[in-house]
């Protein structure tokens, strides 16, 4: 393996299990609403969720749009109403108190902190991000922190990562390892800013036509991969 200069990571479902934390912010906020929650619910959300930030990353929807109206919509297909904003500010908060490790994560963070730098590109919003960073202990092995809300655009959109590569001056993207979950916010977004990819893989998917410069299933993996070659 090459020598990278630093070694970017993405956060919800590389290094904090986002899922559960949704699990729980989802499961807090339709208690705080006084309304039931079942399993249907939970997937009309997730679809709902799910096509709104491809569209946010694709550039077809503002993120106060998405934020702002993704429980609204949900309300509205199951027949009823709710305040969009108000909702979101109470799933933010709970969102917010969950900073659930990925298996490994701090070992490996730690680990590695102490031959690289480590940053952080993740899309979100920021107060959530950084407090879950913190909350999980992460915080400290973290050089520099990426968020799309902070810098107004998104993964994996051009110029996020050149917003990235302008606050790494003097390392180019080819000595950076980007580190991620998703095929298309992370992967080939990497490629095509032109850094090498580590597709962090534990369901075994495909990755069909993408081709990562690496891939683990467990980010223990990463350990001999970065140290040894160190």
């Amino acid at each position: 393996m090459k020598k990278y200069q630093v070694l970017l990571f993405d956060l919800d479902d590389t290094l904090l299990d986002f899922q559960k934390n949704e699990y729980e912010a989802l499961g807090a906020l339709f208690q705080r609403l006084n309304h039931p929650l079942t399993d249907e619910i939970r997937r009309l959300y997730h679809g709902i969720n799910q096509d709104m930030w491809r569209a946010y990353e694709r550039g077809e929807l503002e993120r106060e749009v998405l934020l702002n109206t993704r429980f609204a919509r949900l309300f509205e297909a199951l027949g009823e109403q709710v305040d969009g904003p108000m909702a979101e500010g109470i799933y933010r908060e709970e969102l917010g108190k969950g900073a659930f490790l990925i298996d490994g994560a701090l070992e490996v963070c730690t680990a590695l902190s102490r031959r690289y730098p480590i940053c952080i590109a993740t899309n979100g919003v920021g107060r959530t991000q950084r407090q879950r960073l913190t909350d999980s202990g992460l915080a400290p092995l973290v050089s520099q922190v990426f968020v799309s809300e902070e810098i107004g655009c998104a993964k994996p959109g051009e110029p996020f990562f050149r917003y990235v590569f302008d606050h790494l001056e003097g390392i180019s993207p080819k000595n950076m390892l980007l580190v991620g979950d998703s095929l298309s916010s992370d992967i080939r977004g990497g490629i095509n800013s032109g850094m090498d990819t580590c597709w962090y893989n534990p369901k075994g998917g495909e990755s069909g036509e993408t081709a990562p410069t690496y891939e683990i299933s467990n980010l223990r993996e990463l350990l001999p991969m970065l140290l040894e070659e160190a």
